[in-house]
């Protein structure tokens, strides 16, 4: 087990149930995955309307430094990581 992939996966889930938190159940947003860009862990999140949003996390589990610690789209992510 890899102690800062636990950190890392409390601090997704704390900020989902942040971004849920005066939502419908129906309305709510579920986790669908994570992957590995340019070092940074990139969440992915998604509800029933498939409205899919997406959150940035460190090695530590704190948003990257420049970066915006909210939920948001892909686009957003990819500006952020410089992604083409």
């Amino acid at each position: 087990m890899n102690l800062f992939t636990e950190i890392q996966l409390q601090r997704a889930s704390d900020l989902l149930d942040s971004l849920n938190e005066d939502l419908k159940p129906k309305e709510r947003y579920e986790p669908i995955g994570v992957f590995t860009e340019n070092g940074f862990e990139v969440y992915i999140c998604g509800n029933s309307d498939k409205d899919i949003l997406f959150n940035v996390l460190d090695f530590d589990g704190n948003f990257p430094d420049g970066f915006s610690a909210n939920w948001r789209t892909f686009q957003h992510v990819k500006d952020e990581l410089q992604l083409n």
